[in-house]
């Protein structure tokens, strides 16, 4: 994946995520934009674990709204955050839902 995509996916992510509309597709989106980041080594590695942090924040509010989209989505989140070595919140989706976690 070029810069100019990877710059582009993580803009439409953001902007995604301002709107505040559709949870379970922003979640999908982050996770998709921190997973493309990271196999890019895409710089600043910041703000590819915000877009893996926001994935899971926007993930908790999935829950509340529509626990069976979050239980959906919950593995690939899982995953997305073992491979970025985001433990804790790792634990916190697998706790909540008994996702397996694929990646180590």
């Amino acid at each position: 994946m070029d810069d100019a995509t990877v710059i582009v996916l993580t803009t439409r992510a953001w902007l995604t995520l301002i709107q505040r509309t559709d949870p379970r597709g922003t979640a999908e989106l982050l996770i998709t934009t921190a997973l493309r980041r990271q196999a890019a080594r895409a710089r600043p590695e910041a703000e590819t674990i915000r877009a893996a942090r926001n994935a899971h924040a926007v993930w908790r509010i999935l829950r509340r709204q529509d626990p069976e989209g979050a239980r959906e989505i919950a593995e690939s989140l899982a995953d997305m955050l073992a491979i970025l070595g985001e433990d804790v919140r790792r634990q916190d989706v697998r706790n909540r839902t008994g996702a397996t976690c694929a990646a180590v």
